[in-house]
């Protein structure tokens, strides 16, 4: 059976990469998982993209990091 939610997320990924200026999705996986750092002019291009704020790209003090 053909993993549909995983075809949705590469095409997101490709699509992410391209808007970035990467020439695959796997250069933009590695920032999304923090094995390369993210640029600061990245972030404005995924805020335009994303119609969010860059503010929302950090987390608040309160909130803490919820990946530990």
């Amino acid at each position: 059976m053909i993993n549909l939610q995983q075809l949705k997320q590469l095409r997101k990924a490709r699509q992410i990469s391209n808007l970035l200026g990467f020439s695959s999705a796997n250069a933009y996986w590695r920032m999304e998982h923090g094995l390369t750092p993210l640029k600061a002019d990245h972030l404005h291009v995924l805020a335009k993209h994303l119609h969010c704020s860059l503010d929302s790209f950090f987390l608040n003090e309160e909130e803490g990091d919820n990946n530990e």
